[in-house]
């Protein structure tokens, strides 16, 4: 499968949990989730500022939480219905589930 099929099913997966409100949107929303430890898996934009993408990725780190950089801030956006969104934590154990089965665990940083 490749990385256009890979990201537009989890636009698909994003865009679902969205509506069954299993996102933290936003870096400050990110940043809540996974420091209260309900987020199970967080999401950067590749093009994510150098400086909120290492503090998400170090207390996400800190946390145990997996992060998976991909995609751009305008995909992220499409996906859950904004105009764009840099980071997002997945709530759900299920959804994440989905999105592990379309990347492969070495795309996921633990």
């Amino acid at each position: 499968m490749d990385s256009r099929q890979d990201l537009t099913k989890l636009k698909g997966y994003l865009g679902l949990a969205r509506r069954a409100q299993k996102l933290a949107l936003g870096q400050d929303n990110v940043i809540k989730a996974v420091l209260s430890r309900t987020a199970k898996l967080v999401l950067i934009s590749e093009d994510c500022g150098t400086a909120a993408a290492r503090q998400i990725k170090g207390k996400a780190k800190t946390a145990s939480i997996p992060v998976l950089i991909i995609g751009t801030r305008e995909e992220f956006g499409q996906a859950v219905g904004i105009k764009a969104c840099s980071a997002l934590a997945v709530l759900d154990e299920g959804f994440v589930r989905l999105i592990e089965n379309v990347f492969n665990r070495e795309q996921v940083e633990d």
